[in-house]
């Protein structure tokens, strides 16, 4: 176990201030991250996705009754090319099953 330093009420406030101008910093930071983030453009899925439900086949449009759907931090059905099979995947198996899936 680490030993502790034993520092003075003022000692340890101006260390908490210092170390409180970082933390807001890294909030703000995380924070103009996220909003690049939601502000990438949009690409429209072009594959022909199908998928097999308890009411048949249906396309990824029909799947989401023709709403755009928030899937983590991307929009479907528009999302960049190659992110889209994976996040179709699972978003389909949250739609048919209603339960959290991982991966």
């Amino acid at each position: 176990m680490p030993e502790h330093r034993i520092a003075t009420q003022d000692e340890w406030q101006a260390e908490r201030d210092a170390l409180l101008a970082e933390e807001k910093e890294l909030t703000r930071r995380s924070d103009e991250l996220a909003r690049k983030r939601r502000e990438l453009p949009w690409v429209p899925v072009e594959k022909d996705y199908r998928f097999e439900t308890e009411h048949g086949t249906r396309s990824l449009a029909e799947l989401f009754d023709g709403r755009l759907v928030r899937a983590g931090s991307a929009a479907l059905p528009l999302l960049p090319s190659h992110d889209a099979e994976p996040l179709l995947k699972r978003a389909d198996r949250r739609r048919l099953h209603g339960s959290r899936v991982d991966s």
